[in-house]
């Protein structure tokens, strides 16, 4: 279950690979509680605790994932109002032990130059391949074809509906090409490219 900036659920996230070994996970009692990361890189014989960029500026952790070529990247949310929630996202190249801000958006007044989503609801990310990052909350799907500095609009709910929140809908990657979005009480989505998405 993934904890929301406006609730106290406990936090439990979990990403596996790229390696077989390879996992990353995030657990905290409350979701208003800093998290705890840790790494292991042979199958969990060992773990390794590391950092949480979120617990600095941010209010939590949302979201984690890992792309092809090992990055870890977390979504951190912040102070929230009227539905939406400012948004930090983080990568690590050397596996959690230090943490790049690729983008944010702290000003919910102002432009959202990030190109981040803003809605205060969870969230569920994805890295198919190098350099591709895919973000899906209940309204919106955006996509990053740069690492995670710039975000566009891929899918909106004035498309097909309501997307889908962690645990209800969310992605399964086959490969650097083919992944799918389950849509909650919608239908399944697939992509080729990370931009275009088609209903099955």
């Amino acid at each position: 279950m993934t904890g929301s900036g406006a609730n106290a659920q406990s936090l439990e996230l979990t990403s596996l690979g790229p390696e077989p070994n390879d996992a990353v996970v995030a657990s905290s009692k409350y979701g208003d509680e800093p998290a705890q990361l840790a790494v292991t890189t042979n199958g969990g014989t060992s773990w390794s605790s590391v950092g949480d960029p979120c617990s600095h500026d941010w209010v939590g952790l949302t979201a984690l994932t890992q792309s092809a070529d090992a990055k870890i990247a977390l979504l951190c949310f912040g102070g929230a109002a009227a539905g939406s929630g400012t948004r930090g996202f983080y990568v690590s190249t050397n596996r959690g032990r230090s943490w790049v801000l690729r983008a944010a958006d702290t000003n919910l007044a102002g432009p959202n130059p990030s190109g981040l989503d803003l809605q205060d609801t969870g969230t569920t990310l994805a890295s198919p391949r190098p350099g591709l990052f895919l973000d899906a909350t209940e309204n919106l799907l955006t996509t990053s074809l740069d690492g995670g500095r710039h975000w566009e609009r891929a899918v909106g709910s004035s498309d097909w509906g309501t997307i889908g929140l962690p645990g209800v809908g969310g992605f399964d990657v086959l490969n650097a090409r083919d992944v799918w979005l389950l849509a909650r009480g919608v239908q399944l989505l697939k992509t080729t490219n990370g931009t275009t998405w088609l209903p099955l």
